[in-house]
C-alpha cells in the first residue's frame, strides 16, 4: 500500500506541474481570458 500512495503522490504532482506549465505560456492565458471575456459578453 506504501507504493501506491507514493504513485499516487507522484501523479498528483506531475499533474500540478503540467498545469503549472501551461500557465506559463502567454497564449494560454490570452485564450483563457478571451473565454471568460465571452461569457460577460
Amino acid at each position: 500500500m506504501r507504493a501506491g500512495r507514493v504513485l499516487g503522490w507522484a501523479a498528483a504532482l506531475a499533474a500540478l506541474a503540467g498545469v503549472f506549465a501551461l500557465y506559463l505560456q502567454p497564449t494560454l492565458q490570452v485564450a483563457l481570458s478571451e473565454l471568460v471575456w465571452a461569457c460577460f459578453n
